[in-house]
């Protein structure tokens, strides 16, 4: 009998599967990605797995917690800026109205020399005894000068147009700006129109055979001064070369001509009305002033 080869034997079903090798040449595992409980998205997330209703509602109330508190400090920061630009804007409002008292006051300071004149030639019309010629000379030329008061208005302007007005806290004050606003500008509309009024007599009056402005410049003037008249203002609308020229001017053609007297009355009349204007600009400024620095001191 010959001996025959066995087969070989076919594995058996429950043998365990090989095992891979381990040693510097096996591959490594992919490591699995980790979750980050720790952010707000992951902690939710796991709450909510776990449902867990409670971290989710204290995880909930943080973020709103959060989200105002931001905004609260958002706008206490824009209240601190918005309140440093009101006290800028307070602070030159209270320069621009004081100085709108100064030029007021020294408008009226300039114009009283010249009321002062118009007043003078008015009683001296009526007077029995004339005065000297010289004297109303002087007179004649004092009345010349006419000193406006121009408010200082770009700071309020600058509140009403820009819309920064809704800056001032204080309703009143808002109001009050905006109302003195608006009566400087009628203000100044009648100064002009009083201006114009006051001119036009002054030039009718210059028309007059008896009145010679530029002589009367020149006669006050003195002598050694007397080169600087040709520039002075009433030169300036006087004809080159020689002036026809009326009656000289004596102090009863002056003072007795009643077209003069008109016009004296007429000049001293605008510049009454316009004292009132000039006045009124202060008050109103000063009030303003007033107001503004009590809200400063606040």
């Amino acid at each position: 009998m010959t001996d025959r080869p066995l087969p070989p034997e076919a594995p058996s079903a429950s043998a365990p599967e090989p095992t891979p090798a381990s040693g510097p040449l096996a591959p490594e595992a992919a490591p699995s990605r980790q979750r980050r409980p720790w952010t707000f998205l992951g902690r939710i997330a796991r709450a909510l797995r776990e449902q867990n209703w409670a971290a989710v509602a204290v995880e909930l109330v943080i973020v709103v917690v959060g989200i105002v508190i931001g905004f609260q400090v958002t706008a206490w920061g824009q209240q601190r800026a918005n309140r440093t630009q009101e006290l800028a804007y307070l602070r030159q409002l209270a320069a621009d109205l004081a100085e709108t008292e100064r030029l007021a006051d020294q408008s009226t300071a300039d114009n009283a020399s010249g009321d002062r004149a118009l007043t003078r030639l008015i009683q001296a019309s009526y007077a029995r005894r004339l005065a000297p010629r010289d004297s109303v000379l002087r007179w004649f030329r004092r009345s010349t000068a006419l000193s406006e008061a121009v408010p200082v208005l770009g700071t309020a302007e600058a509140l009403v147009t820009t819309g920064d007005l809704v800056l001032l806290r204080d309703d009143s004050l808002r109001s009050a700006v905006t109302a003195y606003v608006e009566a400087s500008r009628r203000l100044l509309d009648q100064q002009g129109d009083l201006r114009a009024l006051w001119f036009e007599s002054h030039e009718r009056m210059r028309r007059l055979d008896g009145v010679d402005f530029p002589t009367i410049v020149y006669e006050t003037t003195a002598p050694d001064a007397r080169d600087s008249t040709a520039r002075h203002v009433l030169f300036s609308s006087v004809p080159p070369g020689p002036r026809v020229r009326g009656r000289a001017m004596t102090a009863e053609g002056l003072l007795r001509d009643r077209a003069v007297t008109a016009e004296v009355y007429t000049q001293l009349l605008a510049r009454e009305f316009f004292y009132n204007n000039v006045q009124l600009i202060r008050r109103n400024a000063a009030a303003l002033r007033e107001r503004v620095e009590d809200e400063l001191d606040r």
